[in-house]
C-alpha cells in the first residue's frame, strides 16, 4: 500500500510535526511505502520525499493562503500523480489549505486535527478576555471576545472558512481529533470528524534530521512526565 503523509513544515517545533515524523517513521518500519510532503526552507526531493520551499513577501503569503498557491499546488498535484497513493493523510494544513487539498482531488484522503484551526480564527477555542471555553465559529462576538481586527473577520478569515470548509467536505473523506470536544465541535460546524486517540506510541529524537530517514528513534521506556505551561480549560482535555 502506498501511503503520502502531508504537514506544513518540516521543522520538528509543534506537536503535529512530532506525530508527522514519527508516524511516518512507524508506517515504513511496519512495511508501507510511505511518501512525504513538507514546505521548507528549500528544495528537495527524492523518491519518496518532496519538499518545497515556502518563500515571499507575507502579504503575498496571506493572499495565497485565501486563494491558490500555484507553486505549491503544481509540486504536489505532479508528485501525487506520479505516485499514485493509495490514502491521503494530511496533518496540519493551515498555510495553503485549498492548494494542497485541490491536489489531494480524486484520492482518498483523511485529516488528522490536531488543534481548533478549522473553525476557529485564534485556534484556541478560548475566550481571550475571560478564558471561558468559545463555541467556535467566524462569528461577530469574535471581535469583542477575542480582539479579532473587524476587517480581518470579515475580509480574511470569512473567506478562508468558506473557501477552505466547502474544500474539505468535497475532498476529504474523514477528519479525525483526538479530543472529544474537538470532535463535538468539528460536526457541529458541518464536518464529519471522529474521534481516535493519538495512536503514536510516544519517541524521543536520539540525534537531529540531517536529512531523510537519517536518524533515529527509541520509544520511551519510563513513565513520560508533561509539563504545560497556560490556562487549563476543558479543551485542553
Amino acid at each position: 500500500m502506498k501511503i503520502l503523509v502531508i504537514n506544513e513544515t518540516d521543522k520538528l517545533t509543534g506537536g503535529a510535526a512530532i506525530i508527522f515524523d514519527v508516524q511516518t517513521f512507524l508506517l515504513r518500519q511496519a512495511g508501507y511505502d510511505v511518501f512525504t510532503f513538507a514546505l521548507s526552507k528549500r528544495y528537495r526531493r527524492d523518491d519518496y520525499n518532496l519538499r518545497l520551499p515556502d518563500q515571499g513577501k507575507r502579504w503575498i503569503k496571506k493572499f495565497m493562503k485565501l486563494t491558490i498557491n500555484p507553486r505549491v499546488y503544481k509540486g504536489l498535484r505532479t508528485f501525487i500523480n506520479e505516485i499514485k497513493p493509495d490514502i491521503i493523510i494530511i496533518h496540519n494544513n493551515a498555510l495553503y489549505p485549498v492548494s494542497v487539498l485541490l491536489a489531494c482531488r480524486g484520492y482518498k484522503t483523511l485529516h488528522i486535527v490536531h488543534d481548533f484551526y478549522l473553525i476557529c480564527p485564534t485556534i484556541w477555542a478560548v475566550q481571550k478576555k475571560n478564558l471561558k471555553d468559545c463555541p467556535c465559529g467566524v462569528r461577530l462576538r469574535c471581535i469583542n471576545q477575542c480582539s479579532i481586527n473587524p476587517l480581518a473577520l470579515v475580509f480574511f478569515y470569512t473567506p478562508l472558512f468558506f473557501f477552505r470548509k466547502l474544500a474539505l467536505k468535497r475532498i476529504v473523506d474523514i477528519l479525525i481529533a483526538p479530543s472529544s470536544m474537538l470532535v463535538t465541535y468539528l460536526n457541529q460546524s458541518g464536518f464529519r470528524a471522529i474521534l481516535m486517540r493519538n495512536p503514536v506510541p510516544l519517541y524521543k529524537k536520539d540525534n537531529a534530521l540531517t536529512g531523510f530517514d537519517r536518524y533515529k528513534l527509541s520509544k520511551i521506556t519510563r513513565h513520560p512526565y508533561l509539563l504545560y505551561v497556560g490556562s487549563l480549560t476543558e479543551n485542553k482535555g
